[in-house]
């Protein structure tokens, strides 16, 4: 079973490495390659509010497995579509400390249906974005609807191009 997830997680990293994917610049309804490493691997980013390092992102665990460097605390909800949340952790390359917790969101991250592909979040993004239901121009927020899964994220209004997506923290059944 250890080799299957190690696969699952090896065709995930090899989608995000891809030339095609890993040089696109984004814009439009496509996230560019940094975004969409934030939203599927995560990172660590210094916030000024707390005075201190957090984790980012990390809304994809293949066949339920962390990425290397990265972990989950218990699984708090769980919506029948497969998307639940978890706190999370990313191992810190400059210790210390070793592990920085998400200082936002009270620590938690959503994630996409452990059965979905790098590639299928990809598309299920763009797709959700692109069909959004609602964009608040004010704080460049918007939420869309795409392969049974409530997906939520960040927008640039001045252009209209899509900054990230994650699952939604309320999955509703169906849509509005």
């Amino acid at each position: 079973m250890a080799g299957k997830h190690k696969g699952l997680i090896k065709q995930a990293i090899n989608y995000l490495n891809h030339p095609a994917v890993r040089n696109r610049a984004g814009g439009g309804t496509r996230m560019s390659a940094e975004r969409l490493r934030h939203q599927q691997v995560g990172g660590i980013t210094y916030s000024k509010k707390d005075n201190a390092l957090t984790a980012t992102g990390y809304h994809h665990r293949p066949g339920g497995v962390d990425h290397p460097g990265r972990r989950i605390g218990p699984v708090g909800d769980r919506w029948d579509n497969g998307v639940y949340s978890a706190t999370i952790e990313i191992k810190n390359p400059k210790p210390p400390p070793p592990w920085v917790p998400k200082l936002t969101t009270d620590g938690k991250s959503t994630f996409f249906p452990n059965d979905w592909s790098a590639e299928r979040i990809d598309d299920a993004t763009s797709e959700a974005f692109r069909t959004s239901v609602s964009k608040d121009a004010a704080k460049g927020t918007w939420k869309g609807f795409a392969d049974g899964v409530w997906i939520e994220g960040r927008y640039d209004p001045a252009t209209g191009n899509i900054g990230h997506g994650f699952p939604s923290g309320n999955q509703q059944t169906g849509r509005p």
